[in-house]
């Protein structure tokens, strides 16, 4: 099963890998041990550099040893043998002699536990000194170019982006209509169409709003608080076909009434406009009230992917 994990915050540097519990790492409770989480915590550190393309080795062989100087673990939930870890190594800080580290454990996308820990720079007599260029500076640095403008897109500017899509998306529809079509519509406007048109409208605002805020990423996932919301207004949308439907009934009723012997053409197609302006406008609102939704829906895998996540397997999304 693949594992869905959160979005690093841009210009994060970090390393994820993958770990399975052995059973000679386990108490006779059949957990993982708590003193094994601290081993997979240097594991985590030791490939993260070799990423960078060096390894410990290669700096203990220049003179520079780095030494715990604090470590600390918060434990969340417990894993058992045989289970699939995903550890997160993400540089927090470095000064001049430190290297501040955050690690995140996870196990099916869960949060098992969250620790930090200080490494000192020293050289062999015990003596602190400067960090090497490698683990300095640029350590915090390494993610540029082209990965930290995928993750400037997707944190910050996809989100709006994609609340936004819907309204340019209902106005695409409305330029693709034959000019003569808007014009009578226009015309023909009743006030049953202006209120389905300004609580369609008002119900669209109110998405476009939830839907922003249902595609930004909090620290460990998105912002679920307004999905509900969104699901409850799209729902309500489906109410402006029906009252299309009333305008029309309304309309043909109207045109029956008006008829005491022969009419003209032009006339009927006047008393029948109401009719067909409001059905378009049910239909149109109907319409617009559903795309937030899947924006939502479609926008959140899109933002994970572009900014270098994990996303679950269709066949992992279903079971």
């Amino acid at each position: 099963m693949t594992q869905v994990l959160p979005v690093p915050a841009i210009g994060t540097v970090f390393g994820d890998i993958e770990i399975r519990v052995r059973y000679a790492e386990t108490d006779r409770m059949g957990l993982l041990h708590h003193a094994n989480y601290l081993v997979y915590f240097e594991q985590g550190r030791i490939e993260l550099l070799r990423a960078m393309g060096r390894t410990y080795k290669d700096v203990e062989d220049e003179g520079y040893l780095l030494v715990l100087a604090r470590i600390e673990v918060k434990y969340k939930r417990p894993a058992r043998y045989d289970d699939v870890l995903i550890l997160r190594t993400i540089v927090e800080r470095t000064t001049g002699v430190r290297i501040e580290h955050r690690y995140e454990l996870y196990c099916e996308s869960k949060l098992l536990a969250e620790g930090s820990s200080t490494l000192a720079c020293i050289d062999r007599e015990g003596n602190p000194q400067a960090l090497p260029s490698l683990l300095g500076k640029p350590y915090c640095l390494t993610l540029k170019g082209v990965a930290m403008f995928r993750r400037f897109l997707a944190v910050w500017c996809l989100p709006l982006l994609l609340a936004i899509l819907p309204a340019a998306a209902s106005f695409a529809v409305l330029a693709s209509l034959p000019t003569a079509a808007r014009d009578f519509y226009l015309e023909s406007i009743t006030r049953l169409d202006q209120l389905i048109l300004a609580f369609g409208s008002f119900l669209f605002v109110l998405q476009t709003l939830f839907a922003w805020r249902a595609l930004t990423w909090k620290n460990h996932g998105f912002d679920e608080r307004a999905d509900s919301w969104i699901s409850h207004l799209s729902q309500a949308a489906e109410w402006f076909p029906l009252l299309g439907l009333l305008g029309t009934v309304a309309g043909i009723l109207q045109t029956f009434s008006s008829i005491n012997g022969p009419v003209s053409p032009e006339r009927i197609i006047q008393l029948y406009g109401p009719a067909i302006t409001a059905t378009g406008s049910g239909i149109f609102m109907a319409l617009v009230n559903i795309l937030p939704a899947w924006f939502v829906l479609a926008g959140r895998d899109l933002i994970v992917a572009l900014a270098g996540g994990v996303l679950p397997k269709k066949e992992d999304k279903a079971s």
